[in-house]
């Protein structure tokens, strides 16, 4: 009898543990999507960052060799703020208002190629003010130091 007993509650703590495994219902997002370039390729090595605003917690991952990206774990609910970022290539941010529950939410987007003639010019621009900024400076320690 006991042993019946003791079957008959062991099949009762089975079937209760079974049902609650089945109810249990997820608590995070995912985020999830691919990345091509201008020619339709996937682009490997690709950074994608995303920055849950309310808290500022940041996730990191990287584009496969099909242009693939997961992220999991996320909360819930939103806004995003996801960046994309690759050399080579121009970074791009996008936002997200929401991610789902329990769902595979989906971003995929087209990287453009970096601009190397507009880079060269600011480079060139940005190197030319260095050394106004740097003659100026020496200019007004001249003038300082025969003031004196």
């Amino acid at each position: 009898m006991a042993k019946k007993i003791t079957k008959y509650f062991l099949l009762l703590f089975v079937l209760t543990v079974s049902a609650n495994l089945l109810n249990a219902q997820p608590t995070s997002s995912l985020l999830s999507g691919k990345v091509l370039d201008e020619k339709n390729l996937p682009v490997k090595g690709v950074i994608v960052q995303i920055t849950y605003v309310p808290w500022n917690k940041t996730r990191d991952a990287q584009t496969d060799k099909k242009g693939f990206f997961c992220i999991g774990n996320l909360p819930p609910g939103g806004p995003y703020s996801v960046k994309f970022s690759c050399e080579g290539y121009e970074a791009q941010t996008r936002e997200v208002s929401t991610l789902d529950l329990g769902n595979v939410n989906d971003l995929s987007l087209h990287m453009r190629l970096e601009n190397k003639e507009n880079k060269a010019t600011q480079t060139i621009a940005s190197n030319r003010d260095a050394k106004t900024n740097a003659t100026t400076s020496s200019n007004t320690e001249t003038a300082i130091r025969i003031a004196e």
